[in-house]
């Protein structure tokens, strides 16, 4: 009993020990509790919670909850999620903890718009690129398309048109993909347009811009989408009080380029050596040349600059203001613009007004309905000669120009009518004044657009979203040519007046889009899979007429009733239809691993029954490896991720109803002795075509270094263009019948893009650099059973780009006797001479035919770029944006001779004559040898030109009021900035503009500009 008691005592304190060092453990242990959500106090799912110094953790549920037993109660946790910022928080006893996660500012942070829904673009699997909207908001430009020039790799954007109302640039996404149209589609709030509906927009209310440039992005879009997507969001009202914002802006716009015309003095001369030098006699006499010089006698020997006198100094101003607001409920964005802009070609332009409201409300937890309604009148001013005269012939403005004025004659007299003729007996000109200050042209332009649309939200992850958009364009145009004499110096009638005409014309155009889209998104721990299943159904109509008279009683009376002579009327009408079926599938495991899946089967009236629901579908996957535990906390490597892609695209801008025979109207013949009006077939029909098809892959890497510091995007694709409608010739046999277009070229695009970005502060001083660039290569792959298609001086052959320069390859002027004696037979019956243009003999002949063409320039950049710096110190900030191209030909035409109305450039001064051995350019007197252009329709390389340029695009300058200053007028922000656009161009050409259209080589079209600005931004 004694041994019993000795050992129960030290079994019942071992035992007591053992059992208080669980309790004390099992007291250090603690159940904690909590939610993550976002900015938005929306719940996280997928968030890490890690006990940190252990492998301790777990994440949120779909509804951001999260349970986790931690080692003690003094514990510390972290807590992770993609691209937010990281949290570090000691528990100290708590229970439940409430945590609201920051976004990381980071690049790969931003929301992107992509195709029916937005992404982060860290989770983004496609080739998307985006532009930050601030930083060309308050730009001096009329239209917003042209402000995303060089800001995006992959996306040339060329402004060949700058004419105030019709200045729509061209925009080439990946490169031209395929011999007919090559425009994207533009998508603005979900509603299909074109790009022109772009440039309609005002910058201030465009939200985000994104572009879709891979098939993975883009095949949500089918048909459409060959050529690109540009997804284009408008801003919309925010939980808050209501905010005021207005933007003041007054700009100047000159021309570009001025090019260095001959004086009359230089002219007159020049004119005289011309006819000398081709054996004839000179036309100004020694005392008109000083008559000239002197200005003693300006109505018959003046001295015009002729481009001065048709450009000028534009002023262009635009207004905007805009009221947002709203509650948990309700909210609203209505906005208005006015902008009036003159153009720098006289007595043209546009104004332009527009009012926007975008509403939203919320109905109840599970039911939304918003609507989008902007209303726009826009009038355009411009001559019957068309302003933008690079398709107008002889009758454009800048042709008028350039072809048929000489500097000796007065733009007007001193008694104010118009000069047509100076002291001389040459041939009178055409006075581009008069066509500017005396025709009429008006066109007024009227848009309505509207969209409604309501969601229900069902079964917890499901919603439903339907909507019906409707555009509505009109547009009405009077043309009148007045009746006018035409003038000598003499006050003489040297052309007697003809009929005035009147013709009004009217267009209409109306689009329907009804969506309808059901979605699903899921996440089961790790798991977040989302699902769009959507029907579409378009319809395009066309309506236009006009009516026509001439010999009105009076040039003051535009009536189309008031005449009834040689009265004219035309008509048409036109209608497309569009179905479609959508789906799409995102998978993200853990926010490392995403795949994709897009499909669209489309049907289209433009195509046969048997052809019209062909099937796009893509994949695409991206791995973000920064995720991974040997890469994951990082010091260096904030995200790393590797993403890839593949689809097919399609492409229904192939015209319409090209299967169907057409017959023609207005193709008369004689019946019994009469003309009869009467029907015919002019061109045959294919019903076998079916769609182009684009097949594209895509490699890319998304990657950011440093914290958000340095962020990185690069892109390889390869995108090739099949079944491309063209048409090949066919036998006369048929009756000169035109051929019907096949489904029989290809083309192949591949390249390589670049996106670097790097942000720092340094104090007060915040910085940003970015530079973008892409390197495309484009080629033929196939043109059925042809070999080649020569088109004046361009020409398609497999395996050179689209529309390559094809002509004679010029190896200089001859000099010497020994170079003449050397050279091949020339062009036409003169004999070659000392001076003339030596071109080389491929063939071997010794004599220069047209065998002797190839292939001697490239239409397309090799290489596009841009280049971006940004800094702000306290209230100041500096933002300079430059642009350019490489590797890219133009041929730039001046005549080699000169003609009675012709201007000419300075540089003929510098031609080769017996007294200038050494000039630059040929002698005047063989035109048929040194204007290859005129006489032969081909090129040749004497012209050519590399037109690599880089270009200021922007400079701006702002001050911001510190808040304190202005918190007694009740204002959150006032900037106010001064910029300037296109301020200065490196380039090696001279006279003419290098961004330009490759078909524009005598600066035809209307001019760009340069801008000077001043503005004020405003918010309250």
């Amino acid at each position: 009993m004694k041994y019993y008691y000795l050992l129960k005592g030290p079994l019942v304190w071992i035992l007591f020990l053992f059992l208080a060092s669980l309790t004390t453990h099992a007291q250090t242990r603690k159940i904690l509790k909590g939610k993550v959500s976002d900015e938005a106090n929306q719940p996280v799912p997928g968030a890490s919670i890690l006990e940190t110094g252990t492998s301790n953790g777990t994440t949120t549920n779909e509804n951001g909850e999260f349970t986790l037993i931690l080692s003690s109660s003094e514990a510390i946790i972290k807590i992770t999620f993609l691209s937010y910022e990281s949290q570090t928080l000691s528990i100290k006893n708590q229970d439940f903890i409430n945590i609201s996660l920051k976004p990381d500012a980071t690049q790969l942070n931003q929301v992107i718009v992509v195709g029916y829904g937005s992404q982060k673009k860290a989770n983004l699997t496609g080739a998307v690129a985006s532009v930050n909207m601030d930083d060309i908001q308050g730009l001096p430009i009329a239209n917003a398309a042209t402000a995303l020039q060089g800001r995006l790799p992959g996306v040339t954007i060329s402004s060949f048109n700058n004419q105030p109302g019709k200045n729509d640039p061209q925009i080439r996404i990946r490169g031209v993909g395929t011999l007919n149209n090559n425009n994207p589609l533009v998508v603005i709030d979900g509603v299909p347009t074109d790009v022109a509906s772009l440039g309609d927009l005002s910058p201030d209310d465009i939200q985000s811009i994104s572009v879709l440039k891979d098939a993975a992005s883009a095949s949500i879009y089918g048909v459409r989408a060959a050529n690109g997507v540009i997804l284009v969001t408008t801003k919309r009202g925010e939980n808050g009080k209501p905010k005021v914002q207005i933007r003041e802006t007054v700009s100047w716009q000159k021309p570009l380029i001025k090019p260095d015309y001959m004086d009359a003095f230089t002219w007159a001369n020049t004119y005289n050596d011309f006819l000398t030098e081709t054996g004839a006699a000179p036309e100004f006499t020694p005392e008109m040349i000083q008559k000239i010089k002197d200005q003693t006698d300006p109505d018959r020997f003046a001295n015009t600059d002729w481009f001065d006198e048709i450009y000028q100094t534009a002023p262009m101003q635009n207004h905007y203001i805009s009221l947002s607001g709203g509650s948990d409920f309700s909210k609203y964005l209505i906005s208005t613009e006015y902008q009036k802009q003159e153009g720098a070609l006289v007595n043209t332009g546009a104004d332009r007004i527009q009012l926007r409201a975008n509403l939203d409300h919320q109905v109840s937890k599970a039911i939304s309905f918003g609507l989008n309604l902007r209303g726009l009148k826009q009038k355009i001013k411009e001559p019957i000669a068309a302003a933008d005269g690079n398709d107008a012939g002889d009758n454009g403005i800048n042709r008028v120009l350039s072809a048929f004025t000489r500097p000796t004659v007065p733009a007007r007299y001193s008694f104010r009518e118009y000069g047509y003729t100076d002291g001389t007996s040459l041939f009178q000109i055409k006075n581009p004044l008069r066509f500017l200050y005396e025709q009429q042209f008006d066109t007024d332009e009227y848009r309505l657009d509207g969209k409604a649309f309501v969601e229900a939200k069902f079964l917890k992850d499901f919603s439903f979203t339907s909507s019906l958009a409707v555009i509505y364009l009109n547009s009405k145009s009077v043309r009148f040519n007045p009746s006018l004499d035409s003038y000598g110096p003499d006050r003489n009638i040297i052309v007697a007046r003809t009929p005035n005409s009147l013709t009004n014309a009217n267009e209409t155009f109306t689009n329907y889009v009804n969506e309808n889209l059901l979605r699903y998104n899921k996440r089961i721990g790790k798991h977040d899979v989302k699902v769009l299943i959507g029907h579409t159904v378009q319809y395009d109509k066309t309506e236009n007429f006009s009516a026509s008279v001439v010999n009105l009683p009076s040039n003051d009376i535009r009536v189309i009733g008031a005449s009834t002579e040689q009265p004219t009327n035309t008509g048409s009408t036109n209608a497309v239809a569009l179905q479609s079926f959508l789906g799409r599938v995102n998978y993200n495991y853990d926010n490392k691993y995403f795949v994709e899946l897009n499909a669209r089967i489309d049907g289209s009236s433009r195509l046969p029954q048997s052809q019209q629901y062909p099937l796009f579908p893509s994949i695409s996957a991206g791995w973000v490896v920064s995720e991974e535990s040997f890469l994951k906390d990082n010091k260096y490597i904030s995200l790393l991720k590797i993403r890839a892609s593949y689809g097919t695209l399609g492409n229904q801008q192939i015209g319409n109803y090209a299967f169907v025979q057409n017959y023609n109207l207005n193709q008369n013949y004689v019946f019994n002795g009469t003309l009869s009006p009467g029907v015919a077939v002019t061109s045959l029909a294919n019903a076998a075509i079916k769609w182009e098809t684009t097949t594209m892959s895509n490699m890319g890497i998304d990657a950011e270094f440093f914290r958000g510091k340095l962020a990185l995007t690069a892109d390889y694709f390869n995108k090739d263009a099949t079944n491309i409608l063209f048409t090949t010739p066919i036998p006369n046999t048929l009756g000169g019948l035109g051929a019907p277009p096949q489904n029989s070229a290809a083309v192949n695009n591949r390249g390589i893009e670049l996106n670097l970005i790097h942000n720092h502060s340094i104090g007060d001083f915040k910085y940003q650099v970015g530079i973008n660039g892409s390197i495309i290569k484009n080629k033929v792959v196939s043109l059925a059973s042809q070999d080649r298609v020569i088109n004046g001086n361009t020409i398609l052959v497999p395996g050179s780009p689209i529309d390559s320069y094809y002509g004679y390859i010029a190896e200089g002027i001859i000099r010497t006797a020994e170079e003449l004696a050397a050279a091949p037979a020339g062009f036409g019956s003169i004999p070659l001479r000392i001076g003339d243009i030596r071109y080389r003999d491929l063939n071997g002949d010794n004599r220069i035919t047209i065998d002797d063409r190839t292939i001697i320039g490239n239409p397309f950049p090799k290489l596009s770029y841009g280049f971006n710096l940004g800094g702000s110190y306290k209230g100041f900030d500096l933002n300079i944006f430059l642009q350019g191209i490489e590797g890219v030909n133009r041929r730039y035409t001046d005549l080699s001779s000169i003609g009675v109305r012709q201007q000419k450039l300075n540089v003929w001064t510098d031609r080769f004559t017996l007294s200038n051995t050494d000039g630059v350019l040929p002698r005047f007197g063989n035109n048929a040898n040194n204007d290859l252009y005129s006489t032969y329709g081909a090129s040749d390389s004497y012209g050519f030109r590399d037109a690599s340029y880089l270009r200021l695009k922007n400079i701006e300058l702002g001050y911001t009021i510190p808040k304190h200053i202005i918190a007694k007028l009740k204002m959150s922000r006032i900037r106010i900035y001064a910029s300037a656009v296109n301020p200065y161009t490196w380039t090696n050409i001279k006279n003419f503009d290098v961004e330009k259209d490759a078909t524009d080589d005598r600066n035809l079209g209307y001019l760009n500009t340069k801008n000077i600005a001043l503005g004020l931004s405003a918010t309250f």
